[in-house]
């Protein structure tokens, strides 16, 4: 074995950012059995091999997350931040974590007592959930700037959504926005950056193809977002990845890739991901799923580069260790480190090459070393891969910064601003490199602080006193140098709102949207009120201001007053630039949409095809008004009625600017109800079955009534056809149906339902004759296939109810009783 210790130092801080799922290692170490100090004490454990491999947890607050409350009478939220700033403070800036998940260990979105983040089916935001983010998340988003932490969370609360998700994506990522514009939200897609989410999505995490770099990575690390390597099931061979079956120098050339195409970091699924399904150090095979449904496979010693310190999982026994580390993992912290060489070595050649010129031999053999290493790459990569190569290359590196590098101090991390109440404490902290290993002096508004020469700067029990600009001279005997300024503020209840986070300046496409912010701390409570170019923006009172749609207009120069009871501050000014993105082509027009006439009742649909840069987003109007939701290349209608009639057009806009189509007119043509077929007369036999049919044309929607005898309508009988089950002798007589629409009414003419057996059914009226038989006298009524009523009368002027007769083949007497008028008459007609 050779040692070689080269003349410089790497630092603790890693400049490729990380976000390893890491669980709680529950089963395998006991912890149902464990109190919740042995807890703590084996996640620090995992936390801190994380840290020595230069990998950052997804959620390393899991025992000590931020504590909230919601109350739904008061509508308020309320937060304690005491354990989770304690642990946080050590793990951002003893252990140097990079990157963090908000305020969910899983991918989601936060918690809210009572409330579903989703709508039903789960495709769209619950409207109650989107109106409470703000409150719940804003004081958590303050706390984080306080802290100076703001650049390291992010949100990730959706993974690898598929297209049917897509909006559901866009108002996730829009309500995180809303409600603080400067925090970072990641996605992990299938494919590459999507267009509709730039500008949304920060740190973009897609499934790795270097085919996709010239057009998704390089334009979005321009616009300033990240994009990071995703390990995953994903990539396979020849890709480099973890897996137990790949070349065991892959894991360590993922980071020569990132390096060679600029990633800014690395997403890894899962570090130990065996919980509750395998035994890691039996099965290489990671996988999903669950007795009942079976399970699937991911790949081998996918989701295991930790492996748990016992080979069995415990009985009533707590072990407190930590994990075993595979080879792969020491394998990825070597990938790390590689990149801090090439990263220090870029430092170098930017610190050195002005004093030393372009043509320094030491300058030319750093960029040389540097070149080589990135030729070593091919691609695609090809398997196996040379070890024996890359360490040659590496080592060039190293001779290479050694022979740049004079040792002399350079600042690796600077103090951080930090913001405090009364009676907190607060360490300071500073990294400084350099060789031989310099001296520190910390300073207060630019005077040494006696005894502060530690990389730590502990303060406790905070005062007004305490406020002022830190920072940290670092020499040695090659120079020395001063670090950044990092503010401690300690607020007082007699203070003006202040401003830790000020608007920024955003150049936007047209149709899309910009939301400006600003955190601002105070602890009386605040009021905000928007202004652009210095005019006030009437009801514009929130902590941010949401532009959306954006065109010419729009543009300007944006600041917030934030008012306590002590004052008011105005933010600096930001400016919104309105314009069409370099390169970007604005929307052209190809065929507009044509004019039609359609019959009243029928289907029609309108479509547009324009060209230019995506995503195109379309705007259908009527009479010049937008259509909600009409916002496709198509414009369809069913059943459509006059009121549809009328100039359409769409308005199709992009990024770099909007076109608008020719006007389409739809004529709608409406016809009055009329009857292709009438009903036809039937003779069924009593108790069989009879059916009128009847057809009829006009405008839809087309309304059906039967009647019976002409004036009774017949209940439920609605429809083109009328069918009549069991008939009786009430049933016989006339049928007729009325059809209607919006322009008009048509009645067919009557149709005779008879009955075999019995008479004839004319339209004559009824017979009746009176007789005397004897004594008495009687009336005799013809047979008739109708039911009948006889009414009397004295006088032919008042009737009133005799009798009723039902229908007969014969002919029927009824019986008259004897009275005293002098005379009286009879009259018969059809029962309705």
């Amino acid at each position: 074995l050779v040692v070689r210790v080269f003349d410089f130092a790497l630092t603790d801080v890693s400049h490729t950012r990380t976000a390893y799922g890491l669980m709680p290692p529950e089963d395998w170490h006991g912890l149902q059995w464990a109190t919740p100090e042995q807890v703590r004490q084996v996640w620090d454990l995992y936390l801190r091999n994380l840290a020595r491999h230069r990998a950052s947890p997804y959620y390393p607050q899991l025992y000590a997350p931020v504590q909230y409350t919601y109350d739904p009478g008061t509508d308020t939220f309320t937060h304690h931040f005491g354990p989770f700033s304690a642990v946080m403070d050590e793990y951002l800036e003893e252990y140097h974590f990079n990157s963090f998940r908000d305020l969910s260990f899983y991918t989601g979105l936060p918690a809210i007592p009572g409330v579903d983040p989703f709508a039903p089916g789960g495709l769209a935001l619950n409207p109650e959930y989107r109106r409470l983010y703000p409150r719940l998340m804003q004081p958590v988003f303050q706390h984080f700037r306080e802290r100076g932490w703001m650049g390291t969370a992010f949100a990730h609360w959706i993974d690898e959504p598929a297209a049917a998700q897509m909006p559901l994506v866009r108002q996730g990522m829009e309500m995180i926005q809303d409600a603080a514009p400067d925090h970072d939200t990641m996605l992990a897609t299938f494919f590459g950056p999507i267009a509709d989410l730039f500008d949304l999505v920060s740190l973009w995490v897609p499934h790795w193809d270097f085919d996709m770099y010239f057009e998704h990575v390089a334009p979005r690390r321009a616009a300033r977002d990240e994009v990071w390597y995703y390990v995953c099931t994903i990539p396979k061979d020849p890709w480099p990845n973890s897996f137990i079956d790949q070349a065991g120098v892959a894991p360590r050339l993922r980071q020569w890739y990132a390096e060679q195409w600029k990633l800014d970091g690395e997403d890894y699924w899962g570090a130990n991901h065996y919980i509750g399904l395998t035994n890691p150090w039996v099965q290489t095979m990671s996988r999903f799923g669950n007795p009942t449904n079976g399970y699937y496979n991911l790949g081998h010693g996918d989701g295991y580069v930790l492996y748990p310190p016992v080979r069995e999982k415990p009985t009533n026994t707590v072990i407190i260790a930590g994990p075993v580390n595979s080879v792969r993992f020491e394998t990825v912290r070597d990938g790390y480190e590689d990149r801090e060489y090439f990263w220090l070595l870029q430092r170098a050649l930017t610190a050195r090459e002005p004093a030393l010129g372009t043509n320094h031999p030491a300058v030319l053999e750093a960029r040389a070393a540097y070149a080589q290493a990135m030729n070593l790459l091919p691609w695609p990569p090809i398997l196996p891969y040379e070890p024996h190569r890359l360490a040659a290359a590496r080592l060039r590196v190293a001779e290479a910064l050694e022979a740049l590098d004079d040792g002399a101090p350079f600042i690796a991390k600077d103090p951080m601003n930090k913001v405090c109440r009364p009676g907190e404490n607060q360490t300071l902290r500073v990294e400084a490199v350099g060789w031989p290993l310099p001296t520190l002096q910390w300073q207060r508004n630019g005077t040494n602080l006696p005894g502060a020469t530690q990389r730590r700067l502990v303060l406790t029990n905070l005062t007004a006193a305490h406020a002022g600009d830190y920072r940290v001279i670092a020499s040695n005997a090659h120079g020395s140098v001063t670090s950044a300024v990092g503010r401690l503020t300690v607020l007082l209840t007699n203070q003006l709102p202040l401003f830790l986070a000020q608007p920024k300046s955003l150049n936007r496409g047209y149709g899309t949207r910009a939301v400006f912010g600003g955190g601002v701390s105070s602890l009386t409570p605040l009021t905000y009120q928007w202004l652009k170019n210095g005019a006030l923006l009437p009801g514009q009172t929130n902590t941010t201001l949401v532009l959306t749609d954006l065109d010419d207009s729009h543009a300007g120069t944006y600041a917030v007053i934030a008012s306590n009871a002590n004052g008011s501050v105005t933010s600096a000014p930001a400016i919104l630039s309105v314009a069409a993105p370099p390169g970007s082509i604005a929307p052209q027009m190809l065929a507009s949409p044509a004019s039609q006439t359609v019959n009243a009742g029928s289907n029609v649909t309108f479509t547009v095809a324009a060209s230019g840069t995506v995503p195109l987003n379309y705007q259908w109007r009527f009479h010049g008004t937008n259509l909600p939701g009409a916002t496709t290349t198509n414009l369809s209608f069913t059943n459509v009625q006059p009121f549809r009639a009328g100039p359409y057009d769409v308005v199709i806009g992009n990024v770099a600017g909007r076109a608008t189509s020719a006007v389409a007119t739809l004529t709608v043509q409406t016809f009055a109800p009329y009857l292709v077929t009438t009903p036809t007369n039937l003779t069924v036999a009593q108790n069989q079955n009879a059916q009128f049919v009847a057809v009829a044309g006009g405008s839809p929607p087309l309304a059906f009534q039967w009647f019976f005898n002409e004036t009774n309508a017949l209940p439920g009988a609605t429809a083109p056809n009328l069918l009549l089950t069991n008939v009786q002798p009430a049933q016989a007589g006339g049928y007729s149906l009325r059809v209607t629409n919006l322009y008009g009414a048509i009645t067919s003419s009557t149709a005779l339902l008879q009955l075999s057996g019995m008479p004839n059914f004319t339209t004559e009226p009824p017979g009746v004759t009176a007789l005397r038989q004897g004594a008495s006298f009687v009336l005799s009524l013809f047979p008739d296939n109708r039911p009948r009523t006889v009414l009397a009368s004295t006088n032919l002027q008042d009737w009133t109810w005799f009798t009723n007769m039902p229908p007969s083949a014969a002919q029927e007497f009824v019986t008259l009783p004897v009275t005293n008028a002098p005379r009286r008459f009879f009259r018969v007609f059809i029962t309705p």
